[in-house]
């Protein structure tokens, strides 16, 4: 069997999302790109781009800051799908797009130059913001992917739309986050 990747409980999630000083123009937009993922399941790559190419990445046509609408373009294997935006993170988002540097790029994040955001320092940044939360487990970027989608299953109990959600062809894959906490084996026992 898999191992399970390390995910954020709620409290962790929002220790790490109060570290980025959003004040300043990288804190502001390092928050936006964690939030997002904590809170759509996105991969890194859909939101910054993919290493040395073109594609990928959030595009200032793919984001409608009054509905919610994002559009997410040439996800993994090339797939598009549409999520939904909380008003807690459009009004960031907002903020972010109205200080965002003139760009040569329609990327939505950039660097405080305007060019593209490496994979590399998405990396760094996370760990980064783990070390200053003292979150003492092995959190990446693709580990937000996994809080969120855990999460919204937990809630749910919705593969289905989780499957939609997150881009996954196959409904086998997305069943990895049906795992059964140790809280909701206890809590069953325990009422039994």
């Amino acid at each position: 069997m898999k191992k399970l990747q390390d995910i954020l409980t709620d409290k962790e999630k929002d220790k790490l999302l109060s570290i980025p000083n959003k004040r300043y123009p990288t804190g502001l937009r390092n928050y936006c790109i964690m939030k997002l993922q904590a809170e759509t399941g996105m991969r890194i790559s859909e939101c910054i781009g993919k290493e040395n190419k073109a594609e990928g990445g959030i595009r200032l046509r793919d984001i409608d800051l009054t509905t919610g609408e994002l559009k997410i373009r040439n996800g993994k294997g090339g797939k598009d799908r549409i999520v939904w935006l909380k008003e807690s993170i459009l009004e960031p988002l907002r903020k972010w797009k109205a200080i965002r540097p003139n760009s040569q790029t329609d990327l939505f994040f950039t660097t405080l130059k305007g060019g593209k955001i490496s994979n590399r320092y998405a990396r760094e940044m996370i760990k980064r913001y783990i070390k200053r939360a003292n979150i003492k487990k092995d959190i990446h970027n693709h580990s937000l992917r996994h809080t969120f989608a855990t999460n919204f299953y937990n809630q749910t109990k919705d593969l289905r739309v989780l499957q939609k959600i997150i881009g996954h062809t196959n409904l086998k894959s997305t069943e990895i986050y049906t795992h059964i906490s140790s809280d909701d084996v206890k809590q069953a026992m325990l009422s039994a």
